[in-house]
Formats: structure tokens, C-alpha cells, sequence
């Protein structure tokens, strides 16, 4: 949620040798299902497959609808279970604020108390996660907001991804802790558990390096 394309800059600046990268909108869409159908609108017919965090949730929706088309799926710091409701009742308030100023102070806030401690002060990710909730702005968290409350529990479909697929999360996220994680390895048939240390939930802007790397292997990984 309140992401746009620039937390992938690192990752697209050094995988785009490799890959044809396209990053999708998650604003537009009040619902997972919509959000999914959009993503399959603009994709090409066949598509590696990373989402983070409602972007993870997500591509759970895609590989219900259209399985065929994803050849291989990466999750980055995300939970196939539904919301919890002490989360719902965290980002209502701020996606009902009425000044505009106070939305971003606050929805930034919240976003850095994902990160683990030592990337907290960063200034460069400050920025960074500024900036994407400026731009995304209220409606666009009122849509995600949505979609969240109402999104499927997709534990009972894990089974059913028979595809390469990479999951990668910090070891501190406290939005998508590790005994997630390790139920998704332990539920998906070909996956691959990748960890980070001193890192929180946002892998991206955490650890970019390692996250990079990671999805780097993922690509070329043929077997």
C-alpha cells in the first residue's frame, strides 16, 4: 500500500538487461480481483510474476484467475491470510484524514515502523517513502484500503502454484513475519525461501542489493 513504481528503481536500473520490466498500478482498483484483472489486461501473454506486500496478494488472485500465463512467481514480504483487524483499524484513521499534510506525515510514519530500526533514519528512504505517498495520495490509499479489508484467504490455494516461485522477506517484518514465510514454503511445492538479515518489510528500499541479486537468480533459475 502507498507504493508506486520508484521502490523498484534499483531493481529495475540493474535487471532491465535482462528482462522486459513493467510495473503495474495498485491504486485504480477497490478490489484484489480488479487490481488482478487489470494486471492481466497489460501484461503480455506469458510473464515472470514479483509482487510485494498487496502486490504479493495480488498475484495469489492471479494465479487463480490465469495460472497459465505466469511462468514463474516471486513473493517479497507478503501473507497469503486475510487482513487483521487491528491492521484495518490502523490505516482507516489515516485514510480518512482531511488534511493533507497530516496524511502523508502520518501514512509515512507508519510505513517506517515496517523497516527494521536500523534503515528507520535513513534519509534517502525517507524520501523515497515520502514522495510515494504523496503521489499515491488518499484516494489511492481508500481503493488499497478497500481491497485489503476484502481480500481472499489464499492459504487454501497455495497447492495448486506448480511453478518456480522465489519467496524473499526480511527477517524482522512485522507486517509479514517469518512463521509466514516458512507456511508458504512449507504450502507451495517448488519454492525457494530467501531471508534477509537486519531487515524489516520493505526489502526493496532495505537490502536492495540482496533483493537484486535474489531476483536475478530467480530469472535465470531453470530448474
Amino acid at each position: 500500500m502507498l507504493c508506486d513504481e520508484t521502490l523498484w528503481d534499483y531493481q529495475t536500473a540493474n535487471l532491465s538487461r535482462m528482462a522486459n520490466i513493467r510495473i503495474m498500478d495498485l491504486t485504480r482498483a477497490d478490489s484484489v480481483r480488479g487490481m488482478a484483472l487489470a494486471t492481466l489486461a497489460e501484461s503480455p501473454q506469458h510473464f515472470a510474476l514479483a509482487g510485494f506486500s498487496l502486490g504479493g496478494i495480488v498475484a495469489f488472485e492471479i494465479m487463480r484467475l490465469a495460472p497459465e500465463r505466469v511462468t514463474r512467481l516471486a513473493l517479497l514480504d507478503t501473507t497469503p491470510r486475510p487482513i487483521r483487524p487491528q491492521t484495518a483499524a490502523l490505516w482507516k484513521p489515516i485514510a480518512e484524514t482531511t488534511d493533507g499534510e497530516i496524511f502523508i506525515t502520518h501514512a509515512s510514519h507508519e510505513l517506517m515502523q515496517m523497516m527494521h530500526p536500523n534503515h528507520r533514519e535513513n534519509p534517502a528512504i525517507q524520501k523515497t517513502i515520502y514522495n510515494m505517498v504523496n503521489r499515491v495520495g488518499q484516494h489511492g490509499l481508500q481503493n488499497q484500503l478497500q481491497a485489503q479489508i476484502t481480500r481472499p484467504d489464499s492459504r487454501e490455494t497455495l497447492s495448486c502454484i506448480n511453478i518456480p516461485t522465489l519467496i524473499l522477506a526480511g527477517r524482522d517484518d512485522p507486517a509479514c513475519p517469518l512463521e509466514i514465510q516458512l507456511e508458504m514454503r512449507d504450502a507451495l511445492p517448488h519454492a525457494k525461501l530467501t531471508t534477509l538479515e537486519t531487515c524489516g518489510h520493505f526489502s526493496m528500499l532495505e537490502k536492495p542489493q540482496e533483493v537484486t541479486l535474489a531476483l536475478q537468480c530467480w530469472l535465470n533459475d531453470v530448474g
